[in-house]
């Protein structure tokens, strides 16, 4: 047997040493890579909530990753579709044209003593804006209107009607109103007494004789008619409200009627039934129902704008009168009188 002894020189331990010193860097890094395959984070997206949810392990604490790693999110397709249907708000309420009244009846009257205008409402009962608003007026009538092109959700405006006929006798027309598409009506009465027939002189016809009439006769004959239930006055005082320079006046509705009447508006015109500005009305506790025999007090102030137009008011306050059941306009204390 041969003994072979080896030797190293000293480059050759030099190079062991540097071998050594890499090796054992590589072989950890291998093993933490495998390590790390191994464990690799489960994405967890559970079917009862709407959101899903990501659970990520972590990976052994004793190991250290050679790197920094990025674990992306995977976004379903539920979560898109539950955002989309949460984000969408509900449609609004479409826009809705009234108008108020439901019919105007001017009531029998002579044109030397002057008809009061009335007064229509005009509403906006939707969530959306009217636009296109057009108000127009059939028959003897006269219209003016403080509407604007577009009426805004929830809002109101009013048209002033006067009564102008040209001959005596019943009058009708229609107060028509368009808007987007919409529209509504309002049907219009009046009348003016025709004058009185002259007498024509008579034949006389000899009397003749007629059979006795029975009781059941003579009992149609006395019997008259019921009568129609007279209408309800509303009264103010005092009678013009006038103003010569900017200031305050105040106006008193009187309630005379065994009857509650109910003040709807209280509006400020022109000599045509034009709605006049630059006065502030302030009647918001008078407009409700006034019992029997009730008063109350509102107060009208003036601008210099008002004063400067040299326009004459002429206060038009309207109310609803059960016993006909149309809106009528109030009159002065003067025909309260008594009542």
């Amino acid at each position: 047997m041969h003994r072979v002894d080896l030797y190293f020189g000293p480059n050759e331990r030099e190079r062991r040493q540097r071998r050594r010193k890499w090796i054992l860097p590589l072989l950890v890094g291998v093993g933490a890579a495998i390590a790390l395959t191994r464990e690799r984070p489960r994405v967890v997206v559970p079917t009862s909530t709407p959101t899903p949810k990501v659970e990520v392990r972590q990976p052994d604490p004793l190991v250290t990753p050679p790197t920094a790693t990025t674990i992306p999110v995977i976004a379903t397709e539920t979560t898109a579709t539950t955002a989309t249907t949460t984000s969408t708000p509900p449609p609004p309420a479409p826009a809705h044209l009234a108008a108020t009244p439901a019919r105007i009846d001017f009531g029998e009257a002579a044109p030397a003593r002057g008809i009061a205008p009335q007064l229509a409402m005009i509403r906006n009962d939707g969530a959306l804006p009217l636009a296109h608003l057009n108000v127009r007026i059939a028959g003897p009538f006269l219209l003016t209107s403080g509407c604007p092109a577009e009426l805004a959700a929830g809002a109101q405006c009013a048209v002033a009607i006067a009564f102008t006929p040209k001959q005596a006798g019943s009058s009708a027309g229609t107060l028509h109103v368009t808007a987007d598409g919409q529209r509504a009506q309002i049907p219009l009465r009046g009348s003016i007494p025709r004058p009185p027939v002259a007498d024509t002189p008579k034949t006389t016809v000899p009397a003749q004789t007629t059979p006795p009439l029975s009781s059941t006769a003579v009992a149609q004959i006395v019997v008259p008619p019921p009568k129609p239930l007279p209408a309800r006055l509303l009264c103010f005082e005092p009678a013009f409200v006038r103003f010569i320079k900017p200031g305050i006046q105040k106006v008193t509705l009187i309630n005379p009627e065994p009857a509650p009447l109910t003040v709807v508006a209280v509006v400020p015109l022109g000599r045509t039934g034009e709605v006049l500005s630059g006065y502030d009305v302030r009647a918001k506790e008078c407009l409700r129902v006034l019992a029997p025999r009730q008063r109350c007090r509102f107060t009208i102030a003036a601008s210099t704008r008002a004063l400067e137009a040299r326009e004459t008011m002429l206060l038009a306050v309207y109310y609803d009168d059960p016993a006909t059941g149309t809106r009528r306009a109030a009159q002065f204390s003067s025909a309260c009188n008594g009542r």
